[in-house]
């Protein structure tokens, strides 16, 4: 569905969003993770936004404050981690502790 999204075919954002509410789960592959990579460039939001979701739900990370304070916590303990951090964002950029991702960003930066 990704890869349809990132060549715009009609309907395929639609079909990311009912896969995530579905909650079902994703295998992370390396082939995935390079389909999630590609559509960050894009200069289509929407398409942007699909990725993140399918990185969120191919990472078993729940839009919920439970999930930020996991990954603030392997934030602390290894900050090498690169991903986290854009995680933790995409999470307080969809309405999880907004206040608390963008403090800890920032403290980050």
């Amino acid at each position: 569905m990704l890869a349809l999204a990132i060549r715009r075919q009609q309907g395929s954002l639609d079909l990311i969003s009912q896969m995530r509410k579905a909650a079902r789960p994703l295998q992370n592959t390396d082939r995935l993770f390079d389909l999630v990579l590609t559509p960050m460039k894009s200069d289509d939001l929407r398409v942007r936004g699909a990725a993140i979701e399918v990185d969120l739900a191919a990472n078993n990370l729940s839009k919920t404050p439970r999930t930020v304070a996991r990954l603030l916590k392997l934030i602390r303990k290894d900050p090498a981690g690169a991903l986290r951090p854009v995680r933790l964002g995409a999470l307080g950029n969809r309405g999880v502790q907004p206040k608390l991702v963008l403090t800890t960003c920032h403290i980050r930066a």
